[in-house]
C-alpha cells in the first residue's frame, strides 16, 4: 500500500469532481483497493465505507516483486517487433501472470479462457520491443520504488480516516499470505479505524472471479448496511457486462455464466 498522491488517486478524484459527486463508497480490487484507501487518506471529506478486495501490503513482498521480474523476462526475451513475437515466451508471461492471480486454479472457466485470448493478444500488440521498458515499470519498479513506511508512518495516515473499511481476502492468495491482512486489520484497528476481515478459504486473489457469488454476497451486505433503503436504486432484472461482445468472440464463452470481469478496478457508489 502506498500512502502518498499517485495517478490512481488523481484520475479517480479528477473522476467525482467531472461527475459532481462529493462522496462515494470505493469497491477496489488488488492495486485499485490501495487507490481506493490512498484517497480515503488523502481526501478523507471525499470517501464513504470502503470495501476492499485482495489489499496489497504496507511493502510489497520480495517474491511477488521477483515474480514480476520474471514476467517481464519473458517478454523482454521475445525480441518482438509487430511481425516477428515468440508466442511460446509471451505465452509463459501469461501464465507468470495466471499463476499469480489464480494459483493454476480454476483455469478452464470461460471468462478466464476468454481473457487469456484478449490479454495474449494486447501484449503482443502493446508490449513491443520499443515499450517494454514502459511495461517494466507497471509491473516492476512502481513496487521497488514505493515508499518504506514505517508502522508508526502508516499509523499516522490511517488515522486521517473517517471511515469503516471492509476487507476480504482469499486464504491461498500466493501474492499476500493472509499474515499480511492479518497484520493490515491490526494496524488500522489501531489507528480507531472501524475495520473488519472476512477471509474466503480457499481462495486466491481474485477472488471476485473464481468466487463470485461469495464476493457478491459480501459486497450487497456491505450496501445495504452502509446505505439507506431511499439511496438504493432498484434492481434490474438482469445483468449484461459491457465486455460480452468482446468476451463472446472468443471461443467457448458466450453461454458461459460465469463470464463475469476482473482488472485492478476501483468501483464508485455514491450516496449523495
Amino acid at each position: 500500500m502506498h500512502v502518498w498522491y499517485t495517478p490512481y488517486q488523481r484520475d479517480i478524484l479528477k473522476l467525482m469532481e467531472a461527475l459532481q459527486i462529493s462522496a462515494c463508497h470505493l469497491v477496489g480490487l488488488s492495486v485499485g483497493a490501495s487507490a481506493a484507501l490512498e484517497i480515503a487518506i488523502a481526501a478523507p471529506e471525499k470517501v464513504l465505507p470502503l470495501f476492499l478486495i485482495s489489499l496489497p501490503p504496507l511493502k510489497e513482498p520480495m517474491e511477488s516483486i521477483e515474480g514480476g521480474q520474471e514476467i517481464a523476462n519473458y517478454v523482454k526475451q521475445t525480441g518482438q517487433d509487430a511481425n516477428n513475437v515468440d508466442h511460446t515466451m509471451m505465452g509463459d508471461a501469461l501464465i507468470g501472470g495466471l499463476q499469480f492471480a489464480y494459483n493454476n486454479h480454476n483455469l478452464e472457466t470461460a471468462f478466464v479462457k476468454a481473457s487469456c485470448v484478449i490479454g495474449l493478444t494486447a501484449a503482443e500488440r502493446n508490449w513491443t520491443s520499443e515499450n517494454v521498458e514502459v511495461m517494466h515499470t507497471v509491473t516492476v519498479k512502481y513496487y521497488l520504488n514505493q515508499p518504506q513506511c514505517t508502522s508508526y508512518e502508516s499509523l499516522s495516515a490511517f488515522a486521517r480516516i473517517r471511515c469503516p473499511i471492509t476487507l476480504v481476502y482469499g486464504s491461498e492468495d500466493i501474492m499476500y499470505p493472509l499474515s499480511f491482512a492479518e497484520d493490515l486489520l491490526s494496524l488500522l484497528r489501531t489507528a480507531n479505524v472501524n475495520t473488519s476481515l472476512h477471509i474466503l478459504e480457499g481462495v486466491p486473489h481474485f477472488v471476485n472471479i473464481t468466487h463470485q457469488n461469495e464476493t457478491h454476497m459480501l459486497l450487497y451486505n456491505f450496501i445495504l448496511a452502509n446505505s439507506s433503503a431511499a439511496d438504493i436504486p432498484p434492481a434490474p432484472n438482469s445483468v449484461r457486462s459491457p465486455f460480452e461482445v468482446e468476451l463472446g468472440l472468443c471461443d467457448d464463452t458466450a453461454d458461459d455464466s460465469d463470464s463475469d470481469t476482473s482488472v485492478d478496478l476501483c468501483i464508485i457508489y455514491t450516496q449523495d
